[in-house]
């Protein structure tokens, strides 16, 4: 092994070789946060080794904090879910146009419409789209 780290109280020890890019994020005395890759991988991953205390009250505060300390989505997500913010502006554009046919011309065509596109809206704000995502991306 080429390099080492432990965290503060000496319970969790990691080691890698040089051909692993190891950089901690985040430690104390029941995790050890790291960024990792490969030298020949562009992927990078975020790994939280732990070795959490045994009475449930003295592991909350991990649980609180990792939860709490959770990293944002990275590139990653923009590469399979395109740009989230791009789609959220398209159906808020779509949702406005519909809801202004419907009110000046009310009619169960235009209605039936707004449902569909709100029920549409709602599943991609909900994560439905999430596995179609996730699949479609998986295949490309």
């Amino acid at each position: 092994m080429d390099y080492a780290i432990s965290n503060v109280n000496g319970k969790i020890w990691l080691f890698w070789i040089n051909d692993i890019n190891c950089k901690v994020l985040d430690t104390n005395e029941q995790h050890i946060t790291c960024e990792i890759n490969h030298i020949e991988v562009s992927e990078v991953y975020i790994k939280t080794f732990v070795y959490a205390k045994c009475k449930e009250n003295l592991r909350k505060p991990l649980w609180d904090k990792l939860l709490r300390e959770s990293l944002p989505p990275r590139a990653w997500s923009k590469l399979q879910f395109g740009d989230i913010y791009a789609k959220v502006k398209d159906f808020e554009e779509r949702v406005k146009v519909l809801e202004e046919q419907l009110i000046h011309n009310n009619t169960e065509e235009h209605r039936a419409e707004l449902h569909g596109i709100n029920a549409e809206y709602i599943r991609f704000m909900t994560g439905k789209l999430y596995s179609e995502a996730k699949n479609s991306a998986t295949l490309v």
